[in-house]
């Protein structure tokens, strides 16, 4: 049985639009927040793993290394080695 939903984290400074949210403004992206950073708005990573829908744009995100994923399941869905993440990212923003 395929899976329904994937674990998975932002990889460095790849943005993978996410498509349940595609007629929001701001737009959103998997895996991302919008912060202030030296008082302008910016992207940052969650730090907290995003569940989605294992859409296959999103498994495809995986494959092409954009978004990693955070579970064994997710790894398998998207035909990909897991890793485990040991640092998650961090980042400091004024809230």
């Amino acid at each position: 049985m395929a899976a329904k939903t994937l674990l998975v984290r932002a990889v460095g400074n790849g943005l993978v639009t996410s498509f349940e949210h595609i007629k929001v403004s701001p737009p959103v992206f998997v895996g991302r927040e919008w912060c202030e950073i030296d008082g302008s708005p910016a992207l940052r990573a969650r730090t907290e793993p995003s569940q989605i829908p294992a859409r296959s744009e999103y498994v495809r995100a995986v494959r092409e290394g954009h978004l990693e994923p955070c579970d064994q399941a997710t790894a398998e869905a998207c035909g990909v080695a897991f890793k485990p993440l040991l640092n998650p990212p961090t980042q400091k923003a004024k809230e």
